[in-house]
């Protein structure tokens, strides 16, 4: 049992990261296992075994890119695991499905190191120590020796003995985390899957994108600003990541030729400016995010024409990073001919009918670019509607969306009215980002959820530069001035999410979190340099740094071999005191106990070897078993009574002492 459990408790684990039609596979085979183990079924036969492993491999060799991946090699692990357990006859077998449970806990630590995921496995770790405890061969021999199952209260001493183990492995843990070198990189980069899926703003925008993202609660980065009394309000907090230039009929990308620079375009901040501090959560990619204009370029990063923002990355790359930012501003009063060019650009023979209708627009109202804006706003102000599920697009996916379904996310309303601006020559851009924000009144700072992703418009009026246009504002202004949230689908929809306690505990779980990932997942090799030099011991005192290692090695073994010295000093069960008499008596005997021997077995030699005593020692053995496996419903007073009836057994039990003790 206590193997099946912790089977089950590994791929509980790794819900998220497998693939979902895997662990719709494994957990019920892993159930019903487990149930047949414990009416007593044997193995799985092996013809079955066979094709089960068969289809496990081909099922994902097809549906994986690639077999050499982190998320193959979780799922061919967690697959070989459950195939290991159905074929799992001895305590060898059931060691062996325990033991490989923690790679497969492992597994899981790559794709996320949270406070969440830490706990679960930390948790986990104990239950792998205690079924290894249940797992000793002198606990399971005589339980295979007697057919009642253990009762809750024989898990005890398992759990004590894996707690105590804990405490003696902490401080080495502790120890290595805090001096063991780090490495530049970790060691699974060059096996790192290619990001599939729900994994945030993309370098490239097809229509539907970003509605996969509207359900998905996860942070994408904590925003703190110097004075969070002045933060933005709802309507101006735009967070710009990527600018897209350019549109070949389906996709919108950005450009490779306005690459960015340490200093800058000139911005003119018009209204208030806003200085706070962005924390990633995941690995940064080459972009970065900041709230509408950016004012400065964070340090050791590039800002481009389009105020588009780039760093390095890699999961060594820094994820906090400081900026400054208006919403209100001017940029590029005069547009450059080469951003001019690119700002009108359109595939040829795309979306034909949205086209005529932008050139129309031009015809009826001439350079007036404020009466095409707000006719574009107006025509989607009456006839369209904002939904996280919008219908698929073919290959005219404007046209369709304008003149057929008329169903959109916010990619699709952006989308359209810049293909529609520059059809009527009114250069304009997409900027996907985020829009909204939580903010966390536990820990002062705000929340950018991937559910706040969202996609706007910039066009550029002669005089005054580019403007943002958020063409979905005209269709569901509740989306831009109360975020994802506003729409009844979001992170706090229903009464739970209102509910004050609930707000309160999700800020204190978000501010724990938001510690770990800065104090314990950030803690790199730069951090680790620094602990290392305000101790005396950094890069060049290296002497120092490898005594101050030893001595917190020789502090935390010392530490062990006192919580051992104290195991060995805890009381026995009082059965266990009896049998280790009746024990000592027999190889006085010349009869000494192997240690893979259970009570039945041992005492069945014994009785072979001393045929005088043989039925009395029968009758022990019988009794010790009955009594160290009675059933948990068996009332205090009557085991009391029986132990005692056992120990005036072990004590009247007569065993000739011999000078040659046999040890067989």
């Amino acid at each position: 049992m206590a193997t099946g459990v912790t089977l089950l408790a590994a791929l509980a684990l790794n819900t998220k990261w497998l693939p979902i039609w895997l662990m719709g596979a494994l957990l019920p085979l892993a159930t019903l296992a487990i149930v047949a183990r414990w009416r007593g079924a044997g193995p799985l036969p092996t013809f079955w075994r066979i094709l089960l492993l068969v289809g496990a491999c081909a099922a994902i060799a097809a549906t994986q890119p690639s077999v050499f991946g982190r998320e193959a090699g979780a799922a061919l692990l967690a697959s070989m695991l459950v195939l290991k357990y159905l074929e799992t006859s001895g305590v060898r077998d059931a060691r062996l499905v325990v033991m490989v449970s923690n790679f497969l806990a492992m597994a899981a630590f790559l794709r996320d190191q949270s406070f969440e995921q830490t706990s679960l496995a930390f948790a986990l770790v104990v239950l792998v120590l205690v079924a290894l405890q249940w797992l000793r061969t002198d606990r399971m021999a005589p339980l295979a020796n007697a057919a009642p199952q253990p009762s809750l209260r024989e898990w005890r001493a398992p759990l004590r003995e894996a707690l105590l183990t804990m405490a003696v492995v902490i401080p080495f843990a502790l120890a290595s985390f805090l001096l063991f070198p780090r490495l530049a990189t970790p060691l699974w980069g060059s096996l790192d899957d290619k990001p599939r899926g729900k994994v945030g703003i993309d370098d490239e925008l097809e229509l539907g994108a970003l509605s996969g993202l509207a359900l998905d609660d996860s942070p994408a980065f904590r925003v703190r600003f110097d004075n969070d009394a002045a933060a933005p309000p709802p309507a101006e907090r735009y967070w710009r990541g990527l600018v897209l230039w350019s549109f070949d009929g389906r996709v919108w990308a950005g450009s490779r030729r306005f690459p960015g620079t340490r200093a800058g375009p000139d911005v003119i901040a018009e209204g208030q400016r806003y200085d706070y501090e962005i924390a990633l959560v995941e690995a940064p990619r080459i972009w970065r995010f900041a709230l509408d204009a950016p004012l400065t370029t964070p340090a050791g990063m590039l800002r481009g024409v389009d105020l588009q923002i780039t760093g390095p990355a890699g999961p060594r790359a820094e994820r906090s990073y400081r900026a400054t930012s208006a919403t209100r501003y001017r940029l590029n009063s005069e547009l450059p001919f080469a951003l001019r060019r690119a700002a009108l650009q359109l595939p040829s023979g795309s979306n034909p009918s949205a086209v005529r209708l932008g050139e129309k627009w031009r015809m009826q109202h001439g350079a007036d670019v404020d009466a095409i804006v707000q006719e574009s706003l107006e025509m989607i102000r009456a006839g369209f509607l904002y939904s996280l599920d919008p219908p698929p697009l073919g290959r005219q996916a404007i046209d369709e969306f304008l003149f057929s379904t008329r169903i959109g996310f916010c990619e699709h309303f952006a989308s359209s009215f810049v293909f529609l601006m520059r059809a009527a020559g009114i250069p304009a851009r997409i900027v996907t980002g985020y829009q909204g924000g939580e903010r966390n009144s536990v820990g002062k700072y705000w929340i950018v959820r991937q559910s706040d992703a969202h996609a706007w418009a910039e066009i550029w009026i002669a005089g005054r530069g580019w403007q943002r246009v958020d063409p979905t504002a005209a269709v569901a202004p509740e989306r831009v001035l109360r975020g994802s949230s506003g729409f009844g689908e979001g992170t706090d929809a229903g009464w739970l999410g209102k509910s004050a306690w609930w707000s309160g505990l999700r800020d204190r779980a978000d501010l724990l979190g938001t510690w770990w990932q800065q104090a314990v997942v950030g803690f790199d090799s730069l951090r680790q340099a620094n602990l290392l030099q305000r101790l005396g011991a950094g890069e060049a005192n290296r002497m120092r740094h490898a005594l101050l290692w030893l001595a917190l090695m020789m502090a935390t073994l010392g530490f062990a071999a006192l919580l051992m010295s104290i195991r060995r000093r805890l009381p026995a069960s009082p059965w266990i005191v009896v049998y280790r008499e009746f024990a000592a008596k027999l190889a006085g005997g010349g009869v000494q106990r192997k240690s893979t021997e259970g009570p039945a077995e041992f005492s069945e030699r014994a009785a072979t070897t001393l045929p005088d005593q043989a039925s009395e020692i029968r009758r022990i053995a019988q009794e010790f078993i009955a009594l160290r496996y009675a059933s948990e419903h068996t009332v205090e007073s009557e085991r009391a009574r029986r132990l005692e009836i056992l120990r005036r057994r072990v004590r009247a039990l007569k065993v000739a002492r011999r000078r040659d003790a046999i040890v067989s």
